[in-house]
């Protein structure tokens, strides 16, 4: 059964689910800036797969309360960006422009 936005389940599991997204979005923007100070120059394909995994657990497991607002763009927003930059380090750093996404994409 989907909850309502306003039952207060479904707004502690709103609420739950945009800190568990920032959460993940402040790590993932801390290894970003790990790699481009240690290797610059290499793919970072591994942890980009490895945060699409991680939102699509999130997004799984929030399912019922994604189409409530906001927290369902901001994941959609964070899963195109995510596929993006995978589309720019397999195209070697370009824009990706007119590329497809990765099979594993999830936007």
């Amino acid at each position: 059964m989907k909850r309502k936005a306003g039952d207060a389940g479904a707004d502690d599991r709103l609420a739950r689910f945009a800190t568990e997204l920032r959460n993940l979005n402040k790590q993932f923007a801390g290894w970003i800036a790990q790699q481009a100070s240690d290797h610059p120059g290499e793919l970072w394909l591994d942890g980009v797969e490895d945060y699409q995994a991680h939102l699509k657990s999130l997004m799984k497991e929030y399912a019922d309360v994604m189409d409530q607002g906001e927290p369902r763009r901001a994941a959609a927003r964070a899963a195109a960006r995510a596929c993006m930059g995978a589309n720019r380090l397999r195209a070697g750093g370009g824009g990706g422009a007119g590329r497809p996404p990765p099979a594993n994409c999830i936007c």
